[in-house]
């Protein structure tokens, strides 16, 4: 199905128009900001570049895999009580199923809440043996009743007089903090009783669930940790235990959570209490007597005996809604039917379940119709100037990124590609994504899937790394460091691989998952580990044996050393220290905050942490902890060219290896000396600087970065009221009715 694209373009200017008249209202003159994320670690690209790199337009299916609601949203939710909420340009609303817009939904889906109603109940309250325990209690909460049992919640003190075994503590400091934990404690606990007002359960769980076929669904929580399983009228667990997490039965057969170290499995239960299927990767619920589960990284259909009936060869298998289910590849989504079969084709780039009949289903535009859409959007153009200041390479590109071993990444349309230090196109612009080289090698995007690519473009690990949308890296692959680059395929741990792309190590009791940034130096990389007792820092080498552990959080190792901060206890604060190669601590843990060495100076500091930044005061230290300034710093960079960049009170400058201030605190923010020059900002424009503090560079550009092989990415703005900001602090702000003129800043000629 083809969109029109004249169409979209009017539905999202409307929009735009709307918003933009709501902006002026609330504050007129208004600047557009464009928020640039990780401008110093990888350069700049439009917002509307990313945003309809992989642009998909939403509407709702029926079973055939027709839409029966035009594709024309920019997201869907699952149609229930006779509507379905979309979105057009952050714009919110309800349609129905003709795709006409509705004020309400209908309420034509049934909800069975009553088992889960309160209700009124009047008579005493019977321990086990049928004694008067309390006298119809007015503030203990009874619900409706199922199978002929009721779930109560007994108030705190109620449980602490006559059940004081399983009166939950709370200590001081959650009592204060801990709000959920707050209302529970007001709340109370769960049992059974039954429709004498008996108790056949003593209230001990934290959460239950009407009884449902003779078995009821709990909840145990003991300090902080909550286990789930059932229990039958008795109050006998099945199986004689608690698990990770349950789900309802179904065909008689239940998915339960097993958390394991290093990853969490799963497996499957009958209503005996007998294991039928274990040590699952994933499992969806039954579904007419069959379930779909993954295990050694394959998809495959089983019946309630554990056999298994299909192979399924998808990426992602959902649970069944009304008797299909979605499943998808790197090729899109569809649905199968209970036997395994494809019944909607793999044709959508994303979609849901169903639910009566319908499901979200979106379809990506094509490349022409999301290069009319990028036309639209000039914010500005991008080139380079060399240490002279001149532009060796024209402002042409809407996007680009910093050079790196001779080579920069450039985007051309949706298209990325290569270009040499003299603007010429070495690598095609066929990647959907890349970043900056590193030991030859260099991130590359393909569809959804990374890999990496040599320096004539060829692909030397193929893709097939995919982003986990759990975690909080931008890309699933690292740089290579030392031979190695940190990866991860999606729904699994971060690991190391070599440049032919083999696995280092088999798996460990670590976990990488913080970035990509906790690469090999100096022999060794910084690991998450995990035990029973916790979590915990440590240090691991080539061989993939961990040589040392015991800290809170580490770095890199550099020049020999690796700051750690170490706890004493969870009454005592972080403190900062350095560790050598052999995991002894060498300056001792007494700092707030520090940095990683550089040039045989590191800089620590005093006083404390706020959720965004560290405030107090800094100084730097020699490798044997001696100091060599006093610490009268609000911020420091790390030492680089012989020169460290200091911050006092709201301006920047920089010292000597001495302490000396050769270049007085007079710039808004600064960048460390790269090819002789540093980057600094002054009144939102900037320029660069020599070791004499001597501008060599006019500080006239918007928005610059640091040179990097004797280049430096310039930004040229299109339109005078656009204004930057970044999350390195680098900022420049276009003052309202500006002349276009003035912002390309009298714009030199390529050479």
């Amino acid at each position: 199905m083809q969109l029109s694209i004249q169409r979209y373009l009017i539905i999202i200017s409307l929009a735009s128009m709307l918003n933009a008249l709501s902006l002026t209202a609330a504050a007129s003159p208004q600047k557009k900001l464009h928020w640039i994320p990780h401008f110093i670690e990888s350069g700049i690209e439009p917002k509307a570049a990313r945003d309809y790199q992989d642009k998909a337009l939403w509407g709702y299916i029926d079973h055939t895999g027709q839409f029966v609601v035009k594709p024309i949203f920019d997201w869907a939710e699952q149609f229930y009580d006779g509507a379905g909420e979309v979105t057009i340009s952050k714009q919110n609303f309800l349609v129905d199923k003709s795709g006409r817009t509705v004020a309400a939904r209908s309420d034509e889906d049934t909800h069975d809440c009553n088992t889960d109603k309160e209700i009124k109940f009047e008579k005493d309250l019977l321990d086990a043996t049928g004694k008067l325990l309390i006298p119809k209690p007015e503030d203990v909460t009874v619900y409706a009743f199922s199978e002929g049992y009721a779930q109560f919640c007994m108030p705190h003190r109620y449980v602490k007089k006559h059940y004081p075994q399983y009166h939950q503590k709370f200590d001081d400091y959650e009592q204060k903090n801990d709000t959920e934990r707050e209302e529970r404690k007001k709340d109370g606990h769960f049992g059974f009783i039954d429709e004498a007002g008996k108790i056949v359960i003593p209230p001990k769980y934290y959460r239950v669930k009407p009884f449902k076929n003779g078995l009821a669904e709990v909840e145990y929580s003991n300090e902080g940790s909550i286990r789930s399983g059932w229990v039958n009228s008795k109050g006998e667990l099945l199986g004689g235990q608690l698990f990770g997490g349950v789900g309802q039965f179904i065909n008689e057969r239940a998915v339960i959570t097993n958390y394991t170290k290093p990853d969490m499995t799963y497996s499957i239960i009958d209503s005996k209490g007998k294991i039928i299927v274990d040590a699952l990767e994933e499992a969806n619920e039954f579904y007419n007597g069959v379930a779909s589960i993954k295990r050694d990284h394959k998809w495959s259909l089983i019946d309630t005996d554990g056999k298994v009936l299909k192979e399924l060869p998808y990426l992602k298998v959902n649970y069944y809604r009304d008797g299909l289910a979605l499943v998808s590849t790197d090729l899109g989504s569809g649905y199968i039917d209970d036997k395994g079969d494809l019944v909607i084709p793999l044709r959508f780039a994303h979609a849901e379940n169903f639910h009566k009949g319908l499901a979200p289903a979106s379809i990506k535009l094509d490349l022409a119709q999301r290069q009319a859409i990028l036309n639209q959007f000039k914010e500005w153009k991008i080139g380079y100037i060399n240490t002279a200041g001149k532009f060796v390479i024209a402002p042409k590109y809407i996007g680009a990124r910093h050079f790196r071993e001779g080579l920069a990444p450039v985007r051309i349309g949706y298209k990325w590609g290569y270009i040499d230090i003299n603007g010429k196109l070495k690598i095609p612009a066929i990647y959907d994504d890349a970043r900056s080289f590193s030991e030859g090698l260099a991130p590359a995007r393909q569809g959804p899937l990374w890999g990496y690519i040599d320096k004539t473009g060829q692909w030397q690990i193929k893709p097939r790394f995919r982003k986990d949308e759990n975690s909080f890296s931008q890309i699933p692959i690292g740089n290579f460091s030392e031979g190695m680059a940190l990866t991860q395929l999606s729904g699994e741990s971060w690991r190391f691989i070599d440049r032919h792309g083999n696995y280092c190590f088999k798996r460990g009791p670590w976990e990488w998952v913080r970035d990509t940034n906790n690469v090999f130096h100096e022999g060794l990389a910084s690991v998450r580990l995990e035990s029973d007792q916790g979590e915990t820092q440590g240090y691991m080498d080539k061989l993939g044996q961990v040589k040392f552990k015991g800290f809170s959080s580490g770095s890199s190792f550099a020049e020999g050393l690796a700051r750690v901060t170490i706890r004493k206890s969870y009454s005592h604060p972080h403190k900062t220290g350095y560790i050598d190669k052999t995991g002894k601590l060498v300056i001792a843990a007494k700092y707030d905050d520090g940095k990683s060495f550089s040039e045989g100076l590191a800089a620590v500091a005093t006083g404390y942490h706020l959720p965004r930044h560290f405030v107090g005061k800094w100084k730097f230290i020699d490798r044997k902890g001696r100091t060599l300034t006093n610490g009268n710093f609000d911020d420091v960079k790390n030492f680089s060219g012989g020169m460290a960049a200091v911050k006092i009170k709201d301006n920047w400058g920089f010292i000597n290896k001495l302490g000396q201030l050769t270049i007085k605190p007079r710039y808004d923010y600064v960048e460390s000396f790269a090819n002789g020059r540093a980057l600094v900002k002054s009144k939102d424009r900037f320029g660069y600087i020599d070791k004499t503090g001597r501008i060599i560079l006019p500080i006239k550009y918007s928005l610059a970065a640091s040179f990097s092989d004797g280049r430096a990415l310039v930004v040229v703005p299109s339109q005078p009221d656009i204004a930057f900001n970044t999350n390195e602090s680098i900022a420049f702000e276009l003052k309202p009715n500006q002349k276009v003129e003035d912002c390309l800043l009298e714009l030199p000629d390529a050479e």
